[in-house]
């Protein structure tokens, strides 16, 4: 996914200090998004605070924008992950545009640029390449980087053969 989307930058489809809301729309915006203070969903007790950074590209390539995984379901670790689990979208089929969409909706774990995190961050690089290609995902990586290599058993999906 980092290899795509470098290869559109590369063709200077977008700079790595963009703003991720130029592309990903004004959800993504530092004034519509909140940051994790303290609490947990089951407690009935989260706090937010305001974002103070917009989230950048370099900041989805790097883990640094506060997105998480939604790895720790009870939230003792990662209290964010248990607001991912608590709303109910990690487990509704949808879109790389609607999942997209739905992650703008959730508290960042940290302010982005502060710290690292494994997180959704290759799959909202993702629905980038997208955006700047105007191609679905699979396309992309098919036409331009597993055709031109030759890799003739590699695809996003495996195939039902």
């Amino acid at each position: 996914t980092s290899l795509a989307l470098m290869m559109l930058y590369e063709e200077g489809c977008f700079q790595l200090s963009d703003p991720a809301f130029l592309y990903l729309g004004k959800a993504w915006k530092k004034q519509n998004m909140r940051v994790w203070k303290k609490g947990l969903p089951k407690d009935g007790n989260v706090e937010t605070e305001d974002c103070n950074k917009n989230i950048t590209v370099l900041h989805l390539l790097t883990h640094t924008s506060g997105l998480s995984y939604g790895f720790d379901e009870s939230g003792l670790v990662n209290p964010v992950d248990a607001a991912y689990h608590a709303s109910g979208f990690l487990k509704e089929p949808r879109s790389l545009a609607d999942f997209v969409a739905k992650l703008a909706e959730m508290p960042l774990l940290f302010q982005p640029g502060s710290c690292w995190n494994y997180g959704f961050n290759t799959d909202v690089c993702a629905y980038l390449i997208e955006v700047l290609s105007g191609k679905p995902f699979a396309e992309f990586l098919q036409e331009r980087i597993f055709a031109p290599l030759g890799m003739v058993d590699t695809a996003l999906f495996v195939p039902a053969e």
